[in-house]
């Protein structure tokens, strides 16, 4: 299953979940609405503590909140505390729609 993992700043959770993701035998990324220019120290601490793989995190540096192609589409993406910091929260959303596979979630 291929999973995207939406937040802030892309610097924390989102590559925590896309490294848990990635431990477990999925295909994921992560991606953020204003994209910080590194991964979070406490992060990759964190991380190496419970063996999460950081080597090959598939980050975005993107912002989300703007149209951007990829050449695959998602089968889920997770999307949480994000939208209300947006200027347009339904472009947001109708850009992240536009990754999703049909009949994804």
């Amino acid at each position: 299953m291929r999973l995207l993992f939406v937040c802030v700043g892309n610097s924390c959770r989102s590559q925590m979940a896309e490294g848990i993701a990635k431990k477990l035998g999925h295909d994921a990324a992560s991606a953020g609405t204003h994209p910080a220019s590194e991964v979070s120290k406490n992060a990759i601490k964190i991380a190496k503590r419970d063996n999460i793989n950081y080597d090959n995190i598939y980050y975005f540096r993107q912002d989300i909140t703007k149209k951007f192609k990829i050449n695959f589409k998602f089968d889920f993406i997770s999307c949480d505390q994000v939208l209300h910091h947006t200027p347009n929260p339904s472009k947001t959303l109708k850009n992240l729609y536009s990754l999703l596979k049909k009949g994804g979630y």
